[in-house]
This record gives C-alpha cells, sequence and structure tokens, in this order.
C-alpha cells in the first residue's frame, strides 16, 4: 500500500492532471469555475491506482456504513455519531491486499471553510471508529482541495496561493478537534496559467496548486 508521502504525491498529481485535462476541453477553463468535482476525483484514482499493488484495490463513492464494517472495527460507547451515519460517503477508498479499507480521501475543486471543515471533522470520526485502537483497519484519510489564485497588486499569484494555504493550515491547526488524531499538511507546486490563454483572454496572471490535509492515528 502507498504510503501517506506517496498518496499525498499521487493527489497533487491527479488534481493537476484533471485541471489540466478540463483545461484543455474547455479552451482555458480551470476546474474551480465548474460543478465538475467528479472529474478531479477520477484524476486522483487514476494516479493511486498507478501506485498500488496487484492485489491492493480502490474504490469511489463509499458508504460510510460500509467502511466501518468493512475495517472490522468494534463499535465504541455511546449513540453513533450524526456523520459517521449511512448517507455519508467517501469519494475514494484504498484497500490493502486482504480487501480492509486503509485509508479514504475527499476531493474538493475549492476551498470552502465550512464546507471542508464539516468533512475533515467527517474523516477525523471515521479514521477514529475505524482505526486500530478498536482492532479496525482505516489508518488515515485526506481532504484534498485546489487552490487557484490571479496576482493583485505587488503579489504574484505563486505568493497569493502560499499565503491561502498558510492560512489554511493555521486555522485547521488552531479550530479543529483532532480527538486524538494528528494532522499533516501538503503542498503542491505550483503551475501557472498557460501564455496561450493569457493573451487570448487578457486574463492576466494566474496559478493553481493543491493543498491537502491528512488526518490520521500516528
Amino acid at each position: 500500500m502507498p504510503d501517506r508521502k506517496s498518496i499525498a504525491v499521487a493527489i497533487h498529481e491527479g488534481i493537476r492532471d484533471a485541471n489540466r485535462k478540463f483545461e484543455t476541453w474547455s479552451n482555458g477553463e480551470w476546474v474551480t469555475e465548474w460543478g465538475v468535482e467528479g472529474l478531479v476525483v477520477a484524476g486522483i484514482a487514476e494516479r493511486l491506482n498507478s501506485k498500488m499493488a496487484p492485489r491492493e484495490s480502490l474504490l469511489m463513492e463509499v458508504p460510510f456504513s460500509a467502511i466501518i464494517d468493512w475495517s472490522g472495527a468494534g463499535r465504541g460507547p455511546g449513540r453513533r455519531r450524526e456523520k459517521l451515519r449511512g448517507t455519508n460517503r467517501a469519494d475514494i477508498v484504498l484497500f490493502n491486499g486482504g480487501d480492509k479499507p486503509v485509508c479514504v480521501i475527499e476531493a474538493k475543486r475549492s476551498w470552502n471553510q465550512d464546507r471542508c471543515f464539516h468533512d475533515l471533522e467527517r474523516i477525523r470520526d471515521l479514521v477514529r471508529q475505524c482505526n486500530n485502537q478498536r482492532n479496525g483497519s482505516l489508518r488515515r484519510g485526506f481532504l484534498a482541495v485546489m487552490l487557484a489564485k490571479p496576482a493583485l497588486g505587488a503579489k504574484s499569484a505563486k505568493q497569493r496561493i502560499e499565503e491561502q494555504a498558510d492560512q489554511i493550515e493555521n486555522s485547521v491547526t488552531e479550530r479543529l478537534d483532532l480527538r486524538g488524531l494528528k494532522a499533516r499538511f501538503y503542498r503542491s507546486a505550483v503551475r501557472n496559467y498557460p501564455e496561450q490563454y493569457r493573451d487570448a483572454y487578457d486574463s492576466g496572471e494566474w496559478a493553481h496548486a493543491s493543498f491537502c490535509i491528512e488526518l490520521s492515528g500516528g
């Protein structure tokens, strides 16, 4: 099974691939501006699949109830948290050679604090419910987003993306109750908007990158 860094790299590559593909199809548009989140998820899944061993596998749109059952985790005390109920689904789930879920991934085409924090809380609760402390197989979960910014004033597009990534990291560190888990942050390289489209649309300087947050028990 790919390790955490390999998973993060695959996420970055998949988001880049999906955006470049959509950019070509649309003659210059980016996924951040259109409701094509499924394309982003598929791009990540394709890259992850290329890094997995023959008996390992992945599924998409997996109900949380199935992840909990397949992980083999024991039921904790009290009521099951609302965020873990059966209507919730994970965009991508990675399975080891024994068909046990080991990693979940949620992808967003842009950062929205309320929605992304909601997803982080879902990932946190799922990892806590299904990790090895309850004899479960789930080891980690990721939330992945694409960041896109134009240059503004004296700041380049790249500088503004780096500032946003810093703000997200600080916000998660300060506001998210990890409940015993650890958070790790991964950033991709920045890609600039191609000059052919800048010239055609007189759009100025734009750039994009991807950013992902890992929640795990260790």
